[in-house]
C-alpha cells in the first residue's frame, strides 16, 4: 500500500507498475562485463559479487556512501552494527575489490559518520593518498539529552596518485555576501557589486555549512533512509572529474551519484542490491534527462542556504564586469540561447520565432531562420522528448556550416538541441530512398542525439559540440546516415589484433614512444617540421583566414608536409591571389608525414589549432592506428601547430599520441563505431591549446596501455 502524502509533498515514489517497469531497466551481471556493457547503467546485485565482474581501470571518480556502522534497514535489507575491527575488515574488503577498477589518476570520496570516520580514515591510508577530510553540517537530526547533537558527517578525499589527479577549484566556488566590502581605487577588490547586493565567489573549504538534507518539499527527495543531497555530490563530481569522465558508486542507493553525474555531463556506473532502490534510481535518471537543475547550484557557482529567490534574480539579470561573464568567442550562440531561455513559458513558436528574428536580424527561409553565425528551427512540442519532423536532410545541408539549433517550445520551457548532421543518428521520413548520391528524407526530433560521445547535447556544450562537427564533412556524415538509416551492412573491417606479435607490438608501442622521444631522432624530426613551418610561415598565416575548417586544415597540412612541390606552389599562388584553391584529396592513411630512422618508423599527424577558436581537432581512425602500431619499430607522433592570427605568431609542439594530457583528452567517437570499425578519435580543443602553450611530451606508459586496452576491446 502506498503512503498517504500531502498534496505539496514532492517526494519521488514508485507505483507498483513503475516498480516493475523501472526494475526491468536494471542490469544484473552474471559474468565479466565490458565497459560498453555497463556504462551509464544501474547494476543490481550485491557489490561484493558484482565488483569482480567489472572491467579494470575505467573509473575516473569513485564516490562511496557505504553503510555506516549502525543498525539500519535499507528496504528489504539490513545492516547490523559490528565491532570496529569487523567494520575495518568490511571496508578493506570493498576497497580491495574496487581499487583495480580505478584509473591511475582517479579520485576517491568516502562518506561516513563521526564514529566510522575514525576507522575509514585509517584504512584509506593503507591503499591511497589521503588528501583531506571534509566535514559537512547535516542541519537535520534529533536532539540528544546526554550528549551533543550529532549534526555533522565526514567525507574522506583520497587519490590514487599523490600529485596526478583532477581538482577543478574554479568549478566549486561558493557565492557569499560580502560583509565588509574592500575597494582599491574605488573598485571592488575580489568581489562583485550588483543591483542585488555585493558578492564574492569564494574558494571552497573542507567545512560545508550550505547543505540541506533532502526533505518532503524538495524535488530530489526519496524514501531512502540515508539519501545524500544532490548538491553535496555535485561538489565532488565537479571538483574531481571532467565532462565525459566515468563516475562509479558501488553502494548507489536511490541513485543520487548517477543522477548528478548525468546532470553534469559525466558517465556513471552504479551498483545497488535492493531492487526498489534500483528502480527508484532509474526513475530519477529519467527525470534528470530533461531536468538538470541541482538545488543550490546555479550560474556555475554554489549558493548559501535559503537563497533561491536571489539565484533567480541573478538568472534574470545580465551582469557586467564580473567573473561570471561569458567569454567573447561564445557571444552570439550564448546570447541566442540565453535570449530563448528567458522566454521560457511563451508556448508559442511563431511568437518566439518573431522575437528571435527581430533580436538577431535573422533571414527567414521557409521554416528556418538564419544568420551568418547560426540557423534555427522552431517546433511545437509537449515535452523535451519530441518526435516532430524537424527538417529535410537536403535543407540541413545548406546550413550545416554553422550551428543548426532546434528549439522545442513546450508549455513551461524552451528546449534547445544542436542538430547538425554530426548529431543525427538516422533519417526518418522517405528515408529508404536515401543514398550518398540521392539526399532524401527528413529527420525527427527523436533522431537527434541527446548525448554525443560523452558530451550532453545542451546549450552549455554547443560551442564544444560545434567544434567537433566542424572537423567532419557533410559527406562523411551522409555516408554514416545512409548506412544507419537503411540497415546497410557497414563497409570495411575491424583490424584483427589477436595475432600474438601484432598484439605484443601494440602493447609495447608506449615504450617505443618513450624511447623515440628521448632519442636524437626525436630532435631531428622536431627540427625538420619546425623548419618546414618557418619556410611557409606567411602562407600559413594567410591560410588561417579560410573559413571552412576542413579546407583550412588540409591546406596548412599540405604546406608543411606535402610531397608535391608543384602543388604546394600552386596553393601558395592561389592563396595570395585569393582565387579558388585546388581540391586536395584526403589521405585515407594515418599520418601526414612518414619518416624512417635506423630504429624507428615514424608517422606524424599534423593538427592545426586556431588559438582563439573553440574547435576540436579531429584525431585518427582507431583501426588504422592499431594496424600501424602492430608493426615493428612504429611510432605515431602528432605535430601541433597553434596559430594566433591576431599576434601573427605560430607555436608548435611535437608530442606522442600517448602524451599524458592528450590521451586524457582523446575522445572516442563511438558514434562512428557502428560502421564495422572501432570508430574514430577527437581531441579536446582546450587541452590541445594547453599542450601547445605549457606542456612537454610527458608519457605515462601505464595510462597509455590502459588506453590501448580500451580501444582493443571496442
Amino acid at each position: 500500500m502506498q503512503k498517504q502524502r500531502a498534496g505539496r509533498n514532492r517526494t519521488i515514489f514508485l507505483s507498483d507498475i513503475e516498480l516493475t517497469q523501472y526494475s526491468e531497466r536494471c542490469l544484473a551481471p552474471v559474468e565479466p562485463m565490458l565497459l560498453n556493457e555497463v556504462i551509464d547503467k544501474v547494476l543490481i546485485g550485491d557489490s561484493f559479487d558484482v565488483l569482480p565482474l567489472l572491467p579494470h581501470g575505467f573509473v575516473d571518480l569513485l564516490v562511496v556512501d557505504p553503510p555506516y556502522n549502525l543498525n539500519k534497514s535499507f528496504g528489504d535489507g539490513n545492516f547490523k552494527k559490528i565491532s570496529d575491527d569487523e567494520y575495518a575488515g568490511f571496508t578493506e574488503r570493498w576497497i580491495a575489490l574496487v581499487k583495480p577498477l580505478l584509473k591511475p589518476t582517479a579520485s576517491i570520496y568516502v562518506c561516513c559518520d563521526w564514529r566510522s570516520s575514525l576507522i575509514i580514515g585509517q584504512v584509506l591510508q593503507k591503499y591511497f593518498d589521503v588528501q583531506n577530510r571534509i566535514t559537512w553540517q547535516r542541519e537535520k537530526g534529533r536532539g540528544a539529552t546526554r550528549n551533543w547533537k550529532n549534526s555533522m558527517e565526514d567525507i574522506w578525499f583520497a587519490t590514487m596518485s599523490q600529485k596526478s589527479f583532477t581538482f577543478n577549484v574554479d568549478d566549486v566556488k561558493m557565492r557569499r555576501k560580502v560583509i565588509a566590502p574592500y575597494k582599491v581605487d574605488g573598485k571592488p577588490k575580489d568581489w562583485m557589486e550588483t543591483e542585488h547586493g555585493n558578492f564574492r565567489d569564494t574558494f571552497p573549504s573542507n567545512f560545508w555549512d550550505d547543505i540541506s538534507v533532502p526533505y518532503w518539499s524538495m524535488p530530489e527527495n526519496t524514501d531512502h533512509p540515508t539519501q545524500k543531497p544532490e548538491k553535496l555530490i555535485a561538489k565532488l563530481v565537479l571538483a574531481s572529474s571532467n565532462h565525459g569522465d566515468v563516475v562509479f558508486d558501488p553502494f548507489l542507493g536511490s541513485g543520487t551519484t548517477a543522477v548528478v553525474a548525468r546532470k553534469l555531463g559525466r558517465h556513471f556506473v552504479g551498483v545497488e542490491g535492493e531492487s526498489m532502490y534500483c528502480a527508484l534510481a532509474q526513475k530519477r535518471l529519467e527525470i534528470a534527462s530533461s531536468d538538470t537543475a541541482i538545488q543550490g547550484y546555479s550560474g556555475g557557482v554554489f549558493w548559501e542556504r535559503n537563497t533561491l529567490a536571489l539565484q533567480q534574480k541573478f538568472k534574470d539579470t545580465q551582469l557586467s564586469n564580473h567573473p561570471i561573464e561569458r567569454s567573447s568567442d561564445q557571444t552570439v550562440l550564448f546570447k541566442l540561447t540565453e535570449f530563448i531561455r528567458k522566454k521560457d513559458g511563451i508556448n508559442d513558436k511563431v511568437e518566439l520565432a518573431g522575437l528571435v528574428c527581430e533580436q538577431f536580424s535573422c533571414v527567414k527561409d521557409g521554416s528556418v531562420f538564419y544568420t551568418a553565425e547560426f540557423a534555427i528551427r522552431f517546433c511545437k512540442a509537449d515535452s523535451a522528448v519530441f518526435s516532430n519532423t524537424v527538417l529535410a536532410l537536403s535543407r540541413l545541408q545548406k546550413y550545416d556550416d554553422r550551428p543548426f539549433i532546434v528549439c522545442a517550445c513546450t508549455p513551461n520551457k524552451n528546449h534547445l538541441l544542436i542538430a547538425n548532421s554530426t548529431f543525427l543518428s538516422k533519417i526518418s521520413h522517405s528515408s529508404k530512398e536515401l543514398r550518398v548520391d540521392n539526399i532524401k528524407g527528413s529527420f525527427n526530433g527523436s533522431d537527434i542525439d541527446r548525448i554525443f560521445g560523452n558530451i550532453e547535447n545542451a546549450p552549455k556544450n554547443f560551442e564544444a559540440l560545434f567544434g567537433i562537427h566542424e572537423s567532419m564533412t557533410f559527406e562523411e556524415n551522409l555516408g554514416r546516415l545512409v548506412e544507419s538509416t537503411n540497415d546497410i551492412v557497414p563497409k570495411g573491417k575491424k583490424f584483427d589484433a589477436s595475432k600474438a606479435d601484432y598484439h605484443a607490438n601494440i602493447i609495447d608501442s608506449p615504450n617505443r614512444a618513450v624511447s623515440f622521444s628521448n632519442s636524437d631522432d626525436y630532435l631531428d624530426l622536431l627540427e625538420d617540421l619546425n623548419q618546414r613551418v618557418r619556410e611557409h610561415e606567411n602562407e600559413i598565416l594567410v591560410a588561417v583566414l579560410i573559413e571552412n575548417v576542413n579546407i583550412r586544415g588540409r591546406i596548412i597540412e599540405y604546406l608543411i608536409a606535402g610531397d608535391d612541390e608543384i602543388m604546394r606552389q600552386e596553393i601558395i599562388k592561389k592563396l595570395f591571389n585569393k582565387t579558388e584553391l585546388p581540391r586536395l584529396v584526403t589521405n585515407n592513411d594515418i599520418g601526414d608525414y612518414p619518416k624512417h630512422y635506423p630504429n624507428y618508423y615514424t608517422k606524424t599527424d599534423i593538427k592545426t589549432k586556431i588559438m582563439v577558436l573553440s574547435s576540436a581537432p579531429k584525431g585518427y581512425n582507431l583501426d588504422k592506428i592499431l594496424e600501424f602500431l602492430s608493426q615493428d619499430d612504429t611510432v605515431f607522433m602528432i605535430f601541433l601547430v597553434g596559430i594566433d592570427y591576431e599576434s601573427k605568431s605560430i607555436k608548435t609542439k611535437l608530442v606522442s599520441m600517448f602524451q599524458e594530457t592528450l590521451i586524457d583528452n582523446t575522445i572516442i567517437q563511438g558514434h562512428w563505431a557502428g560502421r564495422n570499425s572501432r570508430g574514430a578519435s577527437q581531441f579536446n580543443g582546450e587541452a590541445v591549446k594547453r599542450i601547445i602553450l605549457h606542456e612537454d611530451n610527458k608519457i605515462d606508459t601505464e595510462k597509455a596501455r590502459d588506453f590501448l586496452d580500451r580501444i582493443l576491446v571496442l
